[in-house]
């Protein structure tokens, strides 16, 4: 499976590559507060699909790139672990926990479109 790997507010999170149709850049000083918390640095933007089928942003602080992990290390979060139903599982990149999200989950339920 192919996750894009990102940053928001110093902790690092992966979306399912295939959400993402494009990233973009900001214009500088824009500072964001979403599902994920508030951004540092904030100059980029995760752009996917809604599942109305409209387009969201979500501003990130760096993009890492894209990772292709086999399908067995990643790991489902239980049932009622996670508050946030758009927390879906966790991959370990090393000895650091990257928390997968599903990013049109996550504007259903902080409101977005």
């Amino acid at each position: 499976m192919e996750i894009l790997l990102f940053e928001v507010g110093g902790s690092r999170y992966g979306a399912d590559a295939a959400q993402v149709l494009r990233v973009d850049q900001l214009p500088s000083g824009i500072r964001s507060s979403a599902g994920l918390g508030p951004t540092r640095a904030g100059d980029r933007a995760l752009v996917f699909q809604t599942s109305n089928g409209a387009t969201n942003e979500l501003q990130v602080d760096l993009v890492h790139g894209v990772r292709t992990i086999p399908v067995a290390q990643l790991r489902q979060l239980p049932p009622g672990l996670s508050p946030q139903g758009f927390a879906i599982g966790v991959w370990l990149d090393g000895n650091a926990p990257v928390l997968l999200v599903d990013l049109p989950q996550m504007v259903k339920q902080i409101g977005g479109q």
